[in-house]
């Protein structure tokens, strides 16, 4: 949930989970993270923004690490690209982890894609 301040400008809280499916060597492994946390998107141009966040997310570890789950906060800094007609538009975002201990045992990435409004 946002709010656009100015044109360019928009900010708001979310929460989010995802799901990591992965087949290594033929072992089959299925990851549940998820979290909450604060963002703010700066449009460059119409179809390219910038998009910071301070989330505080759960992490579940592949038992190729020990397994268990961790929480962490952290910030994320990334790229996004949007296209749609009108107030609709579809967003594919590329996120980075700024916390070193997230790259090393999660990781490096996350990749988004939403429907977003009015932005």
């Amino acid at each position: 949930v946002g709010y656009k301040f100015t044109n360019s400008l928009a900010g708001g809280v979310f929460v989010k989970a995802d799901l990591i499916f992965y087949n290594f060597n033929g072992f089959e492994e299925t990851l549940i993270d998820y979290g909450t946390g604060i963002f703010a998107k700066f449009k460059v141009i119409d179809a390219l923004y910038l998009r910071g966040e301070y989330a505080y997310q759960s992490y579940e570890i592949s038992t190729f690490n020990g397994g268990g789950r961790f929480n962490k906060s952290e910030p994320l800094l990334g790229l996004g690209y949007r296209q749609g007609q009108g107030p609709w538009t579809f967003n594919l975002e590329l996120l980075f982890h700024m916390d070193r201990e997230i790259r090393d045992r999660v990781q490096v990435y996350e990749f988004w894609l939403q429907a977003g409004y009015n932005f």
